[in-house]
């Protein structure tokens, strides 16, 4: 048995080593196969089954311009443009110095255009209508300051200047003359208006122990007419404020001197 077996397993290992031999020689040639797949891609890009629907995957110019599906490859160097009737990209083969025909006709002159403005009616004004305030509305505020009242009928007393309170009175009625509203009817009170004027040019009145760590009335008195017509068109336009010197003239007629006469004496 062992003399018969050995002629019949000669013949398997001879085939055996050809095939390994013939596989060996032939892996070269299927990879260079599969390169040439890989490196060979479609020349035609089609959507449909139709032919006449394929397009070459890279664009291929001519001297007219033609259109530039969106997944073609341009080659660089083309002259490309938007048309702007049809929305889509061309492109040709680019000529240096070619004018485009499609621009011939159209002005390129740069022109100024001046615009007239449009002709519009006068607004019909009501007959009854309140006149216009470029400054608007000066609206009250919610809460009224009770001192303000208090401030404004000393001051607008002749004799309350002799009160004990006035000059604390001047101090809140020159913070509160900043705001508008306060501002306002500050200014459309004549005599009170007069007096803040009168306290400025006249003498310096004694005042209490109180008042002295405050400023000087005429210096009050100044800031408070400062303060009504800083920012408030309103109380500017008031007529209230212009006063002459002789304003005071009669009023201090009837006020005693404030300070003694001072005497001279010659010298002998």
């Amino acid at each position: 048995m062992p003399s018969q077996s050995r002629p019949l397993r000669l013949p398997t290992l001879f085939a055996l080593l050809l095939g390994i031999a013939f596989l060996l020689l032939s892996t070269p040639a299927l990879a260079d196969s599969s390169d040439a797949t890989e490196n060979s891609k479609p020349d035609l890009i089609c959507h449909t089954s139709d032919p006449k629907d394929c397009y070459p995957r890279v664009f291929e110019p001519t001297e007219e311009f033609q259109k530039i599906h969106d997944d073609q490859e341009i080659p660089p160097g083309l002259h490309v443009r938007l048309n702007i009737n049809t929305g889509e990209k061309e492109a040709k083969i680019n000529v240096p110095g070619e004018a485009d025909a499609s621009l011939e006709g159209l002005p390129v002159e740069q022109d100024i255009v001046v615009v007239e403005p449009e002709a519009r009616d006068e607004p019909i004004i009501p007959k009854d209508a309140p006149a216009y305030e470029n400054a608007g509305k000066i609206k009250p505020p919610a809460v009224q300051a009770g001192a303000f009242a208090e401030a404004m009928k000393l001051v607008k007393d002749d004799k309350g200047e002799h009160h004990p309170d006035f000059d604390v009175s001047l101090e809140a009625l020159e913070d509160l003359a900043h705001d508008m509203y306060y501002g306002l009817k500050i200014v459309e009170d004549p005599d009170v208006v007069r007096n803040l004027v009168c306290h400025m040019i006249q003498e310096p009145y004694p005042r209490s122990k109180a008042a002295e760590q405050l400023p000087p009335r005429d210096q009050q008195a100044a800031a408070i007419i400062a303060a009504s017509l800083q920012n408030n068109p309103t109380a500017l336009a008031e007529k209230a404020w212009f006063l002459s010197p002789e304003t005071c003239s009669a009023r201090l007629a009837h006020v005693p001197s404030r300070t003694p006469p001072t005497t001279k004496t010659r010298p002998t």
